[in-house]
């Protein structure tokens, strides 16, 4: 197979596209994709000069609401000879709809696929997919791979002469070329922040990112950073400041997300990077992903430097403390023990340390019983933050993908694979749980006065399990705010895609913080617990009081503005700054609420 060029013109050998969409950003920020420009500067740097001048490399990364038919004709106003997506999680569907209206109209037009949502299963997405041409069985490094395939493109050289590929012949047939690729080298190779492949010619605000390593040493079964190889690859140290640098000194980028496993797996280089980012002072924030089990003594410094960084917080994936759960993501899983002793560790060092706990629902081997621990266990630790990572999704090459079967998960066949039940978790005890976590959330975090009193009784009275006090004070306000009478199975809106379920839960959410809501909840609570621990009822009569007023004066929302000026003397107290909700709803909320249960309906109708 080879490529030839339909668009010949004196100048131009041939033009290819690159494209891919972003992922929703809960920050509101425009999510800056970095593999497409990767690809693109490491083609450039490696063509000579009088080659690359014959081609032309464009780069598009799409909105997350963009059609596939707006793609598509976006894509094909200069109807390149090639285009290249970059598949995703978030961007599957879209992605083949896309390329499949290209591939009708344009039957010339060669379609790659890569990311890690395609190499993995390079063979399944050929044979049920006619409109690809290739795709990569391998993931990384993708450059070489791309650079080898371009090449061979404008030399009119056959592609089965490309190491890394599965490609469509002429008669249909899918062949698979040799395994042994070139690697990368990670001190020589470009950088599109460096080289002037990203540029920033428009509005928006971004969340940028940056990878700065390749690789990762843990083995979670639903990740698929690990399985893409075990081995850590570094890039050079001056290219990382430089890189840093380059970032901000945009204006229009508000966050950072440094792309690697962990942060603190090698302590001088977290030193230097975080020492970097520190004296910048600037207002950007930073997310770094890192281990519990590097949180120790010798680190001690970088960790209380990192706790400096704008809107940084500490992010312990507890995800489970079922020790069957456990067991199936992977031997390299930290132990709940591990988790708490690192957590007290942290507030040890720093005050008032920022302290996220992620869950997972529903993994395999867990069960209700199991579930219902974990977030006894979570909220034991009195964390800043409780998040619910549901669902789970089954990412092609992942352990959990590749043994599905065997570990009894029951998903949805259609990408991306959310998981609805095991056999473990039926898919009624699976809503259960996903409705006791959302409450656990909306009292723990986005209620924070709620929060405080609930954790001061936590430290304070251990005569009680947490998720016994949390499911009694559940009963109670559900009594008189049934919350979820509208949206009261959540697994069914997962089921048809993770936008109709976050419409479902913002709208929850939306209207547990309201200020009727809160009233009752706050009235609820302090009903229950008044006379056994007056000591820490505070925060609950504040906030009693401050809802009363809110709802007696007409006030459909409270926020930090509405406190000033409805207590412009009392709002100095803390008790009073932590009663607005941490929940800003859209205005579109509720109506995209109603279009996620008519949705719902249209399908459950269907099928």
């Amino acid at each position: 197979m080879k490529i030839k060029s339909k668009n010949i013109v004196e100048y131009r050998q041939l033009y290819v596209h690159i494209a891919t969409s972003a992922p929703r950003s809960s920050r509101g920020l425009k999510v800056l994709s970095p593999a497409p420009y990767v690809l693109k500067s490491y083609v450039n740097w490696r063509l000579p000069t009088d080659i690359k001048a014959k081609i032309k490399i464009d780069v598009t990364i799409f909105d997350p609401d963009d059609s596939p038919e707006l793609m598509a004709t976006k894509l094909l106003a200069d109807t390149p000879d090639i285009i290249a997506f970059s598949l995703y999680v978030w961007n599957h569907q879209e992605t083949l709809k896309c390329a499949k209206l290209i591939k009708k109209s344009h039957p010339e037009i060669t379609i790659i696929l890569g990311g890690p949502q395609a190499s993995p299963i390079a063979e399944e997405l050929l044979s049920t997919n006619s409109f690809i041409d290739i795709i990569p069985f391998i993931t990384s490094p993708g450059e070489t791979i791309f650079y080898h395939l371009i090449s061979a493109a404008i030399n009119q050289k056959p592609l089965t002469d490309v190491a890394g590929l599965m490609l469509r012949l002429k008669d249909g047939t899918v062949v698979k070329t040799a395994e042994k690729i070139e690697p990368l080298d990670f001190n020589t190779a470009p950088s599109p922040f460096l080289d002037g492949t990203i540029s920033f010619d428009d509005d928006c605000e971004y969340l940028a990112v940056l990878e700065t390593s390749r690789g990762c040493p843990f083995d979670c079964g639903y990740c698929f950073w690990g399985s893409g190889g075990k081995d850590m690859n570094y890039y050079p140290q001056k290219r990382v400041e430089q890189e840093i640098d380059i970032i901000y000194s945009e204006q229009q980028i508000k966050h950072v997300y440094f792309a690697d496993a962990d942060i603190l797996i090698r302590k001088n280089r977290a030193e230097w990077m975080v020492d970097r980012l520190l004296k910048k002072g600037s207002g950007t924030g930073v997310s770094f992903e890192l281990d519990a089990r590097n949180i120790t003594k010798p680190k001690r410094g970088v960790v209380e430097k990192l706790a400096k960084l704008p809107d940084f917080q500490f992010v312990f994936a507890i995800q489970t403390t079922n020790p069957d759960a456990l067991e199936a993501i992977g031997v390299t899983r930290p132990s709940p023990e591990i988790f708490k002793d690192r957590l007290e560790t942290l507030r040890s060092w720093i005050e008032n340390v920022s302290a996220v706990v992620d869950i997972m629902l529903p993994l395999p081997q867990d069960t209700f019983q199991g579930f219902r621990k974990t977030l006894n266990d979570v909220l034991a630790l009195t964390p800043t933050r409780l998040v619910l990572n549901y669902p789970v999704y089954l990412l092609p090459g992942t352990r959990f993908y590749n043994e599905r079967e065997q570990l009894g998960l029951i998903y949805r066949k259609d990408p991306p694979h959310p998981v609805v039940e095991t056999i473990n978790f039926p898919k009624a005890y699976v809503n259960s749980a996903l409705l006791l976590g959302i409450w656990c959330e909306i009292i723990t975090y986005y209620h924070p006065a709620a929060g405080i009193f609930f954790h001061d009784l936590t430290k304070n009275e251990p005569k009680t399990k947490p998720i016994d006090r949390m499911e009694a004070w559940i009963r109670a306000i559900e009594k008189k705010l049934p919350l979820m009478e509208y949206c009261d199975n959540l697994v069914d809106f997962a089921v048809i895609s993770v936008e109709n379920l976050n419409a479902a839960k913002g709208a929850l959410l939306k209207r547990a913080c309201e200020p009727k809501s809160g009233l009752l909840i706050y009235t609820t609570i302090l009903e229950i617990e008044t006379g056994r621990f007056s000591n820490y009822t505070k925060p609950i009569q504040v906030a009693v009081y401050v809802y009363k007023s809110a709802v007696e004066s007409g006030i459909t929302w409270l926020d930090k503005e509405t406190m000033e000026a409805l207590f412009p003397k009392s709002y100095g107290d803390l008790a009073f700054k932590n009663i607005p909700p941490r929940f800003k709803p859209y205005e579109d909320t509720v109506e995209v609420q109603k279009q996620a249960i008519k949705t719902l309906q249209e399908s459950m109708h269907s099928n």
